[in-house]
């Protein structure tokens, strides 16, 4: 009797180790798909858009973005 015992213990231990491993490997699953919706959706999006803009260097005395009463604030108005 204790051997028949042993035996379906071990069968019912068996039976809920092969169920964890299928729930963890379903979770994993699960999440890596998650991910990978979550980065194909960010591609998708486009991201940043490219950098338009054309910039110059100014020369030191260059001051022509200034309008005229940021520069009275300033004090520097000729």
């Amino acid at each position: 009797m204790m051997t028949f015992l042993k035996m379906v213990g071990a069968v019912v231990a068996l039976i809920i180790v092969v169920l964890l491993v299928y729930l963890y490997i379903k979770h994993k699953i699960k999440s890596f798909l998650g991910d990978l919706k979550d980065s194909l959706g960010a591609i998708g999006a486009g991201g940043v858009p490219p950098f338009r803009i054309r910039l110059r260097e100014r020369k030191a005395d260059e001051d022509g973005w200034f309008d005229d009463d940021h520069r009275r604030e300033l004090g520097v108005l000729r």
